[in-house]
């Protein structure tokens, strides 16, 4: 009977650490996509991180990291990590949007219309790049490179009540009834 109760506690540790289980790359990464989905920030950072120290190599551990940090509001620390993955791929879209992100965040509006273009030198189709090129712009008072952002916006997105409704708001910004 002490047999029997010691394999089912066991079993039971085993069980309630599964979430620690993880040994591969692929696994962490996996996990903490799971905790990102489900608003863990912290918690799936420390699995990015895991990711990252078994693969240093990929970049998606920095950039799901840094895209946690931009939810958490961390961002110089999402601008470290993002940099980090945009070294191991060049070219990926999402990196630049989500660095734009964060340099629209710090309030610097420079750097984050740059980040936004460069999304869009990679993904021509990004509707969010749009948008938050259009607020950049709206921000500064460039009223009329605003408009033709969020139109492009809509353009792709064009089920989207919020860009129709920004577009409206732009005109009346503009005295444009």
């Amino acid at each position: 009977a002490i047999k029997k109760i010691a394999i089912t506690a066991l079993y039971i540790l085993m069980c309630s650490t599964g979430a620690f289980t993880q040994s591969t790359y692929a696994e962490w990464l996996r996990k903490g996509k799971t905790l990102q989905q489900e608003k863990k920030y912290w918690d799936a950072l420390n699995a990015f991180k895991k990711a990252a120290t078994l693969d240093n190599k990929s970049y998606e551990a920095p950039y799901y990291a840094g895209w946690c940090y931009n939810e958490l509001g961390k961002y110089d620390s999402a601008i470290f990590q993002i940099r980090k993955a945009i070294l191991l791929k060049p070219d990926h879209a999402n990196a630049y949007f989500e660095l734009g992100y964060a340099y629209n965040n710090k309030n610097q509006p420079a750097e984050a219309e740059k980040q936004f273009k460069k999304t869009l030198e990679y993904n021509s189709s990004h509707s969010g790049a749009y948008k938050q090129l259009g607020n950049v712009f709206a921000l500064q008072l460039r009223k009329e490179e605003a408009l033709a952002a969020y139109k492009k916006w809509q353009e792709l997105d064009p089920g989207n009540a919020d860009a129709s409704h920004t577009i409206g708001y732009q005109y009346n910004g503009m005295e444009k009834y």
